[in-house]
């Protein structure tokens, strides 16, 4: 569908914060500016606490995602947001900038082209063992690059969904789902939110 084809042009180095769910309001409109240098493009998906578009940087000149939040703790959100922001790996997700509109806060991140490992498998088969073992690989690589640093950051959705292959064939790890960060000392678990929630399948 053309939907489909659209939303698949704007697959990006996504990031999902794990916030408390509420009442979605009106989308931003197509052709609205947010922040002095983001145009909204269009609405690519909705999600438990917020909306995901497709956008324009005016100043930059390239294509990217802004990622709104409702209902969210501000300051928790923006230290979270700034933390992601320094994080620079291949083979995850990058965000570019943060920012708030009154009671919302916006994750502006890269758009890469690509497809999800579980989509090329439901395309094309399984995975041959070869190239499983790299791209699993690329993503323990890159957990690790989270889980090493000053306050580590953790991934807790990690599935062939969330693991984006670029047109190299390299894997990207994205839709982070965070609640918090994590200080040494404090219990912490890689776990999927389905787990926390009750809703294993």
């Amino acid at each position: 569908s053309s939907a489909g084809t659209q939303q698949q042009s704007y697959n990006c180095r996504g990031i999902a914060l794990k916030f408390p769910s509420q009442v979605i309001g009106m989308p931003l409109q197509p052709g609205l500016h947010v922040h002095h240098r983001y145009r909204i493009d269009a609405l690519l998906s909705q999600f438990e606490a917020g909306t995901v578009y497709a956008a324009y940087d005016t100043i930059s000149n390239q294509v990217c995602v802004v990622k709104e939040f409702g209902a969210v703790d501000g300051a928790e959100f923006d230290t979270i947001a700034a933390a992601l922001r320094q994080v620079v790996h291949p083979n995850l997700a990058g965000v570019l900038d943060h920012f708030a509109m009154g009671d919302m806060r916006y994750l502006v991140m890269e758009s890469v082209s690509g497809v999800s490992v579980a989509d090329r498998v439901e395309g094309e088969g399984p995975l041959s063992e070869a190239v499983a073992i790299e791209l699993i690989m690329q993503i323990l690589v890159a957990v690790h690059h989270l889980h090493e640093r000053s306050i580590p950051l953790f991934h807790r959705d990690i599935k062939a969904a969330n693991i984006l292959l670029t047109s190299e064939d390299q894997a990207v790890l994205v839709d982070f789902s965070i609640g918090k960060t994590h200080r040494p000392g404090t219990p912490a678990t890689l776990v999927a939110p389905e787990q926390l929630t009750g809703q294993v399948t």
